[in-house]
């Protein structure tokens, strides 16, 4: 059977865990082995011990840019360490390191852009597992949150 790994890099709600819930229960039931990286451990503790799986902390950067609201999808990224090629560097191989330990086959991510880079630069196949705010429409610049502003 295969290794699941989820991935949840970015976000505070717990929808990003508790929507891919049921789909993981069902894996499992099926065979499956799903490994979760999570940005929040607290909230995991609370979501998923009483379900039985067990997860990781998550490679995450700080914001980088506290009290400035970001403008799109783009400045958020720029928030989170993709302003410096270090920081990104240092997130992708954390990423990779947890992709190879965990044995993963597929990567399905949830708000987690590096560990997608991670991912593809490893060979491994991505289904992303969101909404339209996580995966944003692919055009440059991604659209303005605030649409009445250029």
């Amino acid at each position: 059977m295969s290794n699941v790994f989820y991935a949840w890099e970015l976000g505070a709600n717990l929808g990003h865990m508790g929507s891919f819930l049921p789909l993981a229960r069902l894996l499992r039931e099926r065979g499956h082995s799903v490994h979760w990286a999570l940005a929040k451990t607290r909230e995991a503790a609370a979501l998923l011990k009483p379900h039985g799986f067990s997860w990781m902390q998550a490679p995450t950067s700080p914001d980088l840019a506290p009290g400035r609201a970001p403008e799109n999808y783009g400045s958020i990224l720029l928030h989170f360490g993709y302003s410096s090629p270090q920081d990104l560097m240092g997130l992708v191989e954390a990423w990779r390191t947890l992709l190879r330990l965990g044995e993963a086959d597929v990567v399905v991510v949830d708000h987690a852009p590096s560990a997608i880079l991670a991912a593809r630069t490893l060979g491994l196949p991505v289904m992303n597992h969101g909404n339209g705010f996580t995966i944003p429409p692919p055009r440059h610049p991604t659209p303005a949150f605030r649409s009445w502003q250029p």
